[in-house]
């Protein structure tokens, strides 16, 4: 990660990456590699982390993160749904609930405990989930699920272990990557989509075929919502709870994108001076004077899939390639104007205008053609031109 943070850096903004790995890398939580302190520093912690220096998401495959760029977020302000865990042995979970009430004090509450107030809006069952998921009858705009989970070795049968209806036996209330697939209405690319929040363990986590992984949070993805937050490995209950009820502090209080606010809960949990946020429920204010939470294992597991950028900030993007590549223009650096041409087709293809993609993708060819095709970017703006064209096409045959 050392090299990709010190390419693309910039004074005064925080990056983005999308890690899309391959084969056993998927397993890796990149947003958690380190590295030494500055040489001659001799305060400060010992690392510092690739999320200190740079938002990170994860997508399975370069298709799938530019259909999630694409899809637009339905606003918080829609319907909220909280999933308490229907086994009843997850105790920190129904703290958990509690916590996010004060943030979502009009959610529908599903699961036996419901927090322990009063009787639940539903039970909890893989159809009651279906229903607000994309596709279902009711849909959602945030869905926040704390319950077990299982990432099983065939990546079909990994499941969340909801309520089992009524008589049935336990395995009726598993919630397959299988069955949300199963499930999906094909989601147009310019239909929004919710929040999905998986606090549970291993929910971003295949135990095979890592290319292209399929998990639970990933198929979620699939059909159709535009942030999942899932997790790598095993959590402990209470800094997992404590996190989740800071993530959706900066969601609601302070309005980050779910991507962003995930990166500030991160680094709230390695500030050793953090402030908790208020109406925790106590036990989550005795949690947050730990002096442990910056340990990797607390505040690592939780990854985003999904859209990783804002709207106003992919404006902002535009708006500051275009006047990089006049000034490039201005002076004559035909390098230059190649690479911001090429990289304003990018950003126009990330928001859906094709056209003005392509143009730009064209205007960068014709430079390259200029300096010869020998460089070694000719290729990767040869092949971005071909995506922009091939996005093109398909819209117009859809529209046909």
């Amino acid at each position: 990660m050392g090299p990709v943070l010190a390419a693309i850096g910039r004074p005064g903004r925080t990056p983005r990456i999308v890690v899309v790995p391959c084969g056993r890398l998927g397993i890796v939580p990149w947003h958690a590699a380190r590295a030494p302190r500055e040489p001659g520093t001799d305060t400060g912690p010992e690392h510092r982390y690739a999320c200190q220096e740079a938002i990170i998401s994860y997508a399975p495959s370069g298709s799938q993160f530019r259909h999630a760029t694409a899809r637009e977020r339905m606003p918080l302000t829609g319907l909220r749904v909280l999933v308490d865990d229907p086994e009843l042995d997850l105790v920190w979970a129904t703290i958990e609930m509690e916590a996010l009430q004060a943030s979502y004090p009009d959610a529908l509450r599903y699961g036996q405990s419901s927090a322990g107030s009063s009787a639940a809006d539903a039970p909890g069952t893989p159809e009651d989930l279906l229903a607000v998921l994309p596709g279902g009858s009711a849909p959602a705009a945030v869905v926040h699920i704390a319950c077990h989970a299982l990432a099983h070795p065939d990546p079909t049968r990994s499941a969340l272990r909801l309520a089992a209806p009524t008589g049935a036996p336990p395995e009726a209330g598993h919630l397959t990557v299988a069955r949300i697939l199963d499930s999906t209405v094909t989601a147009r690319r310019d239909t929004a989509g919710p929040l999905v929040v998986l606090s549970a363990c291993e929910t971003d986590l295949s135990n095979r075929d890592h290319d292209e992984a399929l998990t639970l949070a990933t198929a979620l993805v699939s059909r159709g919502a535009a942030d999942v937050v899932g997790s790598r490995w095993a959590v402990r209950e209470a800094p997992a709870a404590l996190m989740m009820a800071v993530f959706h502090h900066f969601l609601t209080a302070h309005g980050r994108t779910p991507a962003d606010a995930l990166r500030a809960a991160q680094l709230w949990m390695l500030d050793p001076n953090r402030e908790p946020p208020p109406n925790l429920p106590p036990a989550l204010l005795y949690e947050a004077t730990r002096t442990d939470l910056h340990r990797v294992h607390h505040w690592a597991a939780f990854s985003h899939e999904g859209n990783p950028t804002t709207a106003e900030e992919t404006d902002d993007e535009v708006t500051a390639v275009i006047k990089a590549l006049e000034r490039r223009k201005a002076r004559g650096d035909r390098l230059g104007v190649a690479t911001a041409s090429s990289r304003l087709g990018m950003l126009l293809l990330r928001e859906g205008r094709f056209d003005e993609a392509v143009a730009a993708h064209n205007a960068a060819l014709d430079v390259w053609r200029e300096l010869g095709d020998g460089h070694p970017l000719w290729r990767t703006a040869l092949h971005a031109w071909a995506v922009a064209h091939n996005e093109r096409r398909l819209r117009r045959a859809r529209r046909s």
